[in-house]
């Protein structure tokens, strides 16, 4: 026995197959219109899920009545009446319900199964960068070792200048009186 979960598919071949919705428009009058949304207020229905529940209960009250007659006995408990009908009226809601939240999983499925193969197609794309990054790093490390060819290697350091041979003070002196020899030669 397989605990594999069938697919939306599935379901919906096994219980809606050939199944569609159709729009239903009816006129009532307002006063039947604003009672009937006081009654699908004050049971958490939306319009649309309180009409559906109205109009399945009646067809449920309308085949046991059917049904009631075919029978000929009029004398059954009117509870097991009012229970086929509330059970008629839930089951269509419940049908009606499965059937729209089927075809929300479908696209979902649909959706993740495009997700897994872009995710499948970038973990590709990352695998491949890494290999690439590692080949380059491998590269730079066999370059860094020797010395690449066709480029000008760094320039020497620069050598300093011989000393003169005279301390400083010395050459302060000289400098000065230089400097006063120029000064006495003009006058």
């Amino acid at each position: 026995m397989s605990t594999a979960q069938p697919s939306t598919f599935e379901l919906e071949q096994k219980f809606f197959q050939g199944a569609r919705t159709v729009m239903v428009e009816v006129e009532i009058l307002e006063e039947t219109y604003q009672d009937a949304l006081r009654v699908f207020s004050a049971n958490s229905w939306s319009p649309e899920e309180g009409f559906r529940i109205a109009l399945t209960t009646g067809l449920g009250k309308m085949k046991t009545e059917q049904l009631m007659d075919s029978v000929e006995s009029s004398n059954g408990p009117s509870s097991i009446t009012n229970r086929l009908m509330q059970l008629e009226s839930l089951y269509a809601v419940m049908k009606h319900r499965v059937f729209h939240l089927m075809r929300d999983n479908q696209a979902l499925e649909f959706q993740n199964s495009a997700s897994r193969n872009v995710l499948s197609g970038h973990q590709v794309v990352i695998e491949r960068l890494r290999e690439e990054n590692g080949q380059l790093r491998a590269r730079m490390a066999e370059l860094s070792t020797g010395a690449l060819p066709g480029l000008i290697g760094p320039p020497p350091a620069p050598t300093p200048l011989p000393p003169t041979g005279l301390p400083h003070g010395v050459r302060h002196a000289l400098r000065r009186l230089l400097h006063l020899r120029r000064g006495h030669e003009g006058e």
